[in-house]
C-alpha cells in the first residue's frame, strides 16, 4: 500500500489477515477452559472486554507503530520481514492444529485457569492481540496515509465484533463442530496466516533491495 485509494479488494484482505490471525475458533478451546467455572454473564463481561482491551491496543499499534518503529531506528523493510518471520512462526502450530503453542506459554494458560478473571491476560493479551496480530496491524498500516489506518482500524472492529459473537457461542460452536471441525477451521487460519507471511517477508525485501 503506496498512499493510493483503497479498493474494496485491499479492504477485504486487510480484514482477512487480521481475522485469520486473531484466529477466534482456534481461541474458543482455550476460552471454554480457562472459563469452565463461569457462568453465562460472566464470560460474556469477559469476552467483551478482552474483544475491547484487544480493540485498543491494535488501534494504538496502528495508528502510532510507524512512529514507535522509527524511535528505535528500525526500517519499515527491515520490520515486514521480521514480522513475517513472526507471522511464520505463529501459522505452524495453526496448521498442525497444536492449540495454545502458537499464542500462549504454558504457564499463562495455567495461569488463566486460575484468575477470576481471565478478560485482559491472556484472553486479550496474548490470545487475541498477541504478537502477530500487532505486527500484521503495523504492517498494513504502515504503507498508506491516514484512510489506510482507518481501514486497518475498521477491520480490527469487525474482527473483533466477530470475535465476541463466536466466543458468546462458544459452547455451542464447539459442541456443534466439534474437536475436528475446529481443528479444520484452525488449520485453515493457519494456512492463510502462512500465506500473509510469505508475503511480508517477499515484500520487505524487495523493498530493501530495492533501496
Amino acid at each position: 500500500m503506496n498512499g493510493a485509494p483503497i479498493d474494496l479488494v485491499a479492504v477485504v484482505k486487510i480484514f482477512i489477515t487480521l481475522f485469520a490471525i486473531i484466529d477466534p475458533f482456534g481461541n474458543i478451546p482455550l476460552f471454554l477452559a480457562m472459563t469452565v467455572d463461569d457462568d453465562e454473564a460472566s464470560r460474556r463481561k469477559m469476552a467483551g472486554r478482552a474483544c475491547l482491551v484487544s480493540f485498543v491496543v491494535l488501534t494504538l499499534f496502528a495508528l502510532f507503530g510507524r512512529w514507535i518503529l522509527r524511535f528505535f531506528g528500525v526500517d519499515i523493510p527491515a520490520f515486514q520481514v521480521a514480522g513475517g518471520l513472526v507471522l511464520l512462526f505463529f501459522s505452524l502450530p495453526m496448521l498442525t492444529a497444536v492449540r495454545g503453542m502458537s499464542r500462549i506459554h504454558p504457564s499463562e494458560e495455567v495461569e488463566g485457569a486460575e484468575k477470576e478473571d481471565i478478560s485482559i491476560v491472556p484472553l486479550a493479551i496474548p490470545l487475541l492481540a498477541g504478537p502477530g496480530a500487532i505486527t500484521a496491524a503495523i504492517v498494513l498500516a504502515q504503507g498508506g496515509g491516514l484512510e489506510t489506518q482507518v481501514v486497518v482500524i475498521g477491520a480490527v472492529a469487525v474482527a473483533l465484533v466477530i470475535t465476541w459473537n463466536l466466543l458468546m457461542g462458544a459452547g455451542r460452536i464447539a459442541r456443534m463442530l466439534g474437536t475436528t471441525g475446529i481443528n479444520v477451521l484452525t488449520r485453515i487460519m493457519g494456512l492463510i496466516t502462512l500465506v500473509i507471511a510469505v508475503q511480508f517477508v517477499l515484500a520487505g525485501a524487495k523493498a530493501f533491495f530495492s533501496d
